[in-house]
């Protein structure tokens, strides 16, 4: 997951890293993984908390760079440390218009690279939250399920959220 090690929303420069996160893929229930995500990230934010820019620099260095070797050579191990790119790609807030006409949507749009099998990017615009799914065809000759999947799981958050508003309701 690419994540921004910016501290200041003044400074204009990228400040970024990737952090390898546990998905919680080995958990059933949603709520569970989705805590499992939340915690892996939350303890690799930290750790780079505490460490100074050339530390972070280094620390990246020696943990992603023979993978960056590996693409740029071409020398690629039979199977790499992981094949999934997770970014949020934060949009703008405020409606976009280009001549006059008003941006209904922003879809993102990504790559994979040699030995990627798939990279999802979420993107928001206004209040909508828009999902991107970029694969390799023979990683996934059926992405379509994927998307299936997606769909879903999403469904079943919302069913998460709406169960818990009503036992909030009714509480009060």
């Amino acid at each position: 997951v690419p994540a921004s090690l910016r501290t200041d929303d003044s400074d204009v420069s990228n400040r970024i890293t990737m952090i390898l996160a546990n998905l919680g893929t080995h958990k059933d229930q949603p709520l569970e993984r989705l805590e499992i995500i939340r915690r892996s990230m939350q303890n690799s934010k930290q750790r780079f908390s505490r460490m100074t820019a050339n530390e972070i620099l280094n620390y990246s260095a020696v943990v992603y760079g023979p993978a960056g070797l590996n693409i740029m050579s071409g020398m690629l191990p039979k199977r790499q440390a992981f094949n999934l790119v997770i970014s949020n790609v934060p949009g703008p807030r405020e409606p976009l218009y280009w001549n006059g006409a008003k941006l209904d949507a922003l879809y993102p749009a990504s790559i994979v690279m040699d030995g990627q099998a798939l990279n999802i990017t979420m993107t928001s615009y206004l209040d909508k939250l828009e999902v991107g799914l970029t694969a390799c065809r023979n990683a996934l000759p059926k992405m379509q399920n994927l998307l299936t999947h997606l769909e879903d799981e999403i469904q079943r958050f919302e069913e998460i959220i709406e169960e818990k508003q009503l036992k909030h309701h009714s509480a009060s």
